[in-house]
């Protein structure tokens, strides 16, 4: 860790930076990953039945929540 080698810019840039892009490409960017994603998601939005919610009352709750939270940037309550 402490090594001259790890701490060299050229083995940064050279090695360390793609083996970061290419896991990443490789996880977080995956079909598979994007796809567990929406199923565990889906079925977590089943599971607590907001699926048969009626839409009015979502974005009700969500410019609610969005108006607790907001930092008053962009308008005034």
């Amino acid at each position: 860790m402490f090594d001259d080698l790890a701490k060299s810019t050229v083995y940064k840039n050279l090695v360390l930076i793609p083996k970061g892009l290419t896991q990443i490409s490789k996880t977080i960017l995956g079909p598979f990953t994007h796809a567990r994603n929406f199923f565990t998601a889906s079925q977590f939005a089943l599971g607590t039945g907001n699926l048969f919610k009626d839409p009015r009352k979502i974005v009700s709750n969500f410019k609610q929540a969005f108006n607790t939270i907001q930092p008053h940037l962009i308008y005034r309550n």
